[in-house]
């Protein structure tokens, strides 16, 4: 029978078309998500150290001289002596040259060189007539370096020192009776008893070759006025 091919033919064109027309499902496999690109960022520039706070150096604040008073230092060596001025006050004549203060006091101690007058004191103030208190003095250590031709007795500078009166009040210098080469500031209110109110005093050291600060409480200078 000629029919019977000819349908298996067409039947099996039929399921191969079939076949052929019926695509596989695509399946889309996921994209990997964007890596998102690295954020470019700029270093931010390094925090600079602190740096520490220099203190300058200050320098030591060195009082002003008082008007007439010399530097201390220019004195120590110098030989000196007392000299009295037409209107009756003394002054300290230094090198030939003399000062241009009033000498308030001189007072001799013996310092152990066995010479009553081997040492002494002296203290001098601005000019004007003395007593009167003050506010700044210069007081030197003496050592004896014998008379001059008419017997004016001349010393030799071992220290000198410019001392102001404490607080900066006006204040009697005077010499501490009974106490070897001390020089005291003393209360203008003058005494309440007995003694002299000291505030402030110097006199010479141990080795009686400088000036050195006192304490006011070890000293007992008796008043000697009315």
């Amino acid at each position: 029978m000629a029919t019977k091919p000819r349908i298996l033919i067409m039947a099996a064109l039929v399921l191969l078309g079939g076949l052929t027309g019926c695509s596989k499902e695509q399946q889309t496999e996921p994209s990997a998500p964007a890596t998102p690109e690295p954020t470019s960022t700029k270093d931010a520039p390094p925090t600079p150290d602190a740096t520490p706070t220099e203190t300058p150096e200050v320098e030591p604040t060195v009082d002003a001289l008082p008007p007439g008073f010399p530097d201390p230092a220019t004195l120590i060596g110098q030989v000196v002596h007392d000299e009295q001025a037409a209107d009756g006050s003394w002054h300290t004549v230094v090198g030939g040259a003399p000062l241009e203060l009033t000498t308030t006091l001189g007072a001799c101690f013996d310092g152990g060189s066995g010479d009553v007058c081997g040492y002494s004191v002296s203290a001098s103030v601005p000019p004007g007539p003395t007593p009167q208190p003050a506010t700044a003095a210069l007081v030197l250590l003496l050592r004896t370096a014998g008379p001059l031709a008419d017997g004016t007795p001349t010393w030799t500078v071992l220290d000198a020192v410019a001392t102001t009166a404490p607080g900066g009040a006006p204040a009697y210098v005077e010499s501490c009776d009974g106490t070897d080469g001390v020089v005291v500031w003393a209360d203008p209110a003058g005494s309440t008893g007995d003694t002299v109110p000291v505030l402030a005093a110097v006199g010479p050291d141990a080795s009686v070759s400088s000036l050195v600060e006192v304490d006011p409480a070890s000293l007992s200078c008796p008043w000697m006025g009315g």
